[in-house]
């Protein structure tokens, strides 16, 4: 069986390259990466690991760093060895090490825009009723009541600020609305609804007849021609039986 192409060549020895870099720039390759960027730039490669540190005002062992006491049998009898103390020749990384430790620690949880916009929703519709937020239509992912609550309390939790200023916005708009209905109601012009008529109405001792004269139907009788507790209305049932008076039941048969 012949032997592949190029398999036989004899291997040449290169002579442009330059082994001094090359065994330099393996030996950068091998040796391992410091993670700390103050160090890094730090570090001197013509020294060891200790001669490095020292410099740095840092301590390869700490248990010859901070010693322990050697107790006696008296207690004031304490012999401490204090060492000859090394230059510290880089002492602005010990201070860089120091401020970027007393810095705060950034939060690193966060919570995903469709989940703010969802407990939002629920509470501006339904404030604090978990039962109805849980029968809501966008509740698709069918939450529990103790699950959106949680939700709830997670948004609390991680945006406390922006939390506080939706309650707030909320409790100014519904202020708003409430004096605009208030405002509306004292214009001279204001035309009130049914419900509000009604109330009129009824405060006025003629007020019954004049609604069965003015908004009777063609085809609705008067509770007038039949027997009272035995009139059905128009959806079926006995409304004398549910404990609704003969005046109120005119009224709801004469709209």
């Amino acid at each position: 069986m012949p032997k592949a192409k190029g398999k036989t060549r004899r291997q040449k020895f290169g002579y442009n390259v330059n082994r001094k870099r090359l065994n330099r720039n393996a030996r950068r390759k091998a040796a391992p990466r410091i993670e700390c960027s103050h160090i890094r730039h730090a570090w001197d490669q013509t020294r060891s690991v200790r001669q490095n540190l020292a410099d740095m005002g840092l301590a390869m062992d700490p248990n010859r760093a901070v010693p322990l006491l050697k107790r006696k049998v008296k207690a004031l009898e304490v012999d401490v060895e204090e060492g000859p103390k090394e230059l510290m020749r880089k002492p602005y990384v010990l201070n860089d090490l120091e401020a970027e430790a007393s810095l705060p620690e950034k939060k690193g949880n966060t919570l995903s825009r469709d989940l703010i916009d969802y407990v939002c929703y629920m509470v501006e519709n339904h404030g604090e009723d978990y039962k109805a937020m849980a029968r809501d239509e966008k509740n698709y992912y069918q939450d529990t009541p103790k699950q959106i609550r949680n939700k709830i309390n997670v948004y609390k939790r991680f945006y406390p600020a922006e939390w506080q200023a939706f309650v707030d916005s909320l409790q100014k708009n519904k202020m708003e609305v409430e004096a605009s209905s208030w405002t509306r109601e004292a214009e001279p012009g204001f035309k009130a609804g049914r419900g509000v008529r009604l109330q009129m109405s009824l405060a006025k001792p003629h007020g019954i007849k004049r609604l069965q004269r003015t908004h009777t139907h063609t085809h609705t009788k008067s509770l007038s021609h039949f027997p009272l507790g035995k009139t059905l209305s128009p959806r079926g049932f006995n409304l004398c039986s549910s404990g609704v008076s003969g005046k109120s039941q005119n009224l709801l048969f004469s709209e």
